[in-house]
């Protein structure tokens, strides 16, 4: 009996976090950040730049990127919501060096002179998908759920035996002192001279 209960809670449970999460290729419906490609018949991440249903929307100022998950550090003027900031324009351009150091990515432009015309800095961050952070957050729930119904059933059962196991000592000891209060009054008497 415990266990079917066990089983239609943890069923419960299940369903109800699937009517929440997004379930992609299912009737050419792609969850936020992904878009419909009709050739593959599957849904795909949205292109840079980027996001929202069926990849309707551009990133906000100032992100950009992929999935909108870089900040660019310029104006909204210079902030391409594809690529990021973008280079200032210099007449004599040769060269556009990138320079990796102390965790910061920074795109250089040098003219001919060699001085530095403009730096553009760039936090370098692996894009998560949201899905992905979406999918560990409701297994993580689920976990926790499933943890605590069986931590309840745990706890119920053991008060019920423990009460259980209580109630039969005190009857069986009422038992015991009622049969001998009972026979410990009568003694057995010999009528024969009578």
């Amino acid at each position: 009996m415990r266990l079917w209960i066990c089983w239609a809670t943890l069923t419960m449970l299940c369903e109800n976090l699937g009517a929440t999460t997004c379930k992609p290729d299912v009737d050419d419906q792609c969850c936020s950040g992904y878009k419909w490609n009709n050739s593959s018949g599957r849904c795909e991440t949205c292109p840079s730049g980027y996001n929202g249903p069926q990849c309707a929307y551009p990133c906000p100022h100032p992100y950009y990127g992929e999935n909108c998950l870089y900040k660019c550090n310029c104006t909204e003027e210079h902030c391409d919501f594809v690529f990021g900031c973008k280079p200032t324009s210099i007449a004599n351009k040769d060269t556009v060096q990138t320079i990796e150091k102390s965790g910061q990515i920074g795109a250089k432009n040098f003219s001919e002179e060699g001085q530095t015309e403009g730096t553009t800095d760039v936090s370098p961050s692996s894009p998560i998908s949201m899905s992905w952070v979406s999918m560990v957050f409701y297994i993580t729930i689920a976990l926790i759920s499933v943890c605590v119904v069986f931590l309840l059933i745990y706890g119920a059962s053991y008060f019920q035996k423990k009460f259980f196991l209580r109630k039969q000592t005190i009857n069986s000891t009422l038992n015991v002192r009622v049969e001998e209060s009972v026979y410990s009054h009568y003694e057995e008497v010999n009528l024969t001279h009578i």
